[in-house]
């Protein structure tokens, strides 16, 4: 008799064994929520890098646009490169003696550069989250294009950080 109630006992019940479609769903719904916050997590923390080498970016090109001011002077005075020289992978040699030149390249981008040249002289520009927009200026305010013949005496670089899509500025040391 101790026998045969031993073995009822360990007899799977078949209301009891596996899960229900509903405990189903909610295991399901769970691993879901926990997925979407972990790809929200990681998104962040992936916008706040590209953001960090951007501002890094910016800021090592600004220095290296200093340097030229300061390295290339010529007889009218020192000046900023013009948006040719500044945006055109040709001159860079020149222009970024020595220098790493991934600088010059958005985050993500492998080739070429992300600096482009301001279309007009206005303090508000809107680059993309890929470009720098690169603003030099004769001391009348004027754009400085490889067709000035006054010296850039300065300049503002533009960019767009991805966290927060604002537009951020560097600006020159001399502000003439």
């Amino acid at each position: 008799m101790v026998v045969n109630m031993l073995m009822l006992a360990n007899t799977p019940d078949s209301h009891e064994s596996g899960l229900t479609l509903v405990e189903l769903i909610i295991v399901m719904t769970v691993i879901g929520i926990l997925v979407g916050f972990s790809f929200a997590i990681v998104r962040s923390y992936q916008y706040s890098g590209r953001d960090a080498e951007r501002a890094s970016d910016a800021e090592s090109t600004a220095r290296a646009f200093e340097i030229s001011y300061l390295r290339d002077a010529t007889s009218a005075g020192p000046s900023y490169p013009d948006t040719v020289l500044a945006t055109t992978t040709s001159g860079y040699s020149t222009l970024f003696k020595g220098q790493d030149l991934d600088m010059t390249r958005s985050p993500g981008q492998i080739t070429g550069t992300s600096i482009v040249a301001a279309t007009t002289n206005s303090e508000s520009q809107t680059p993309t989250k890929d470009q720098y927009i690169y603003l030099p200026l004769t001391a009348a305010g004027a754009l400085c294009t490889s067709s000035t013949t006054t010296p850039c005496v300065r300049f503002s670089l533009y960019y767009r950080i991805e966290d927060g899509n604002t537009i951020k500025i560097v600006e020159s040391v001399h502000q003439q």
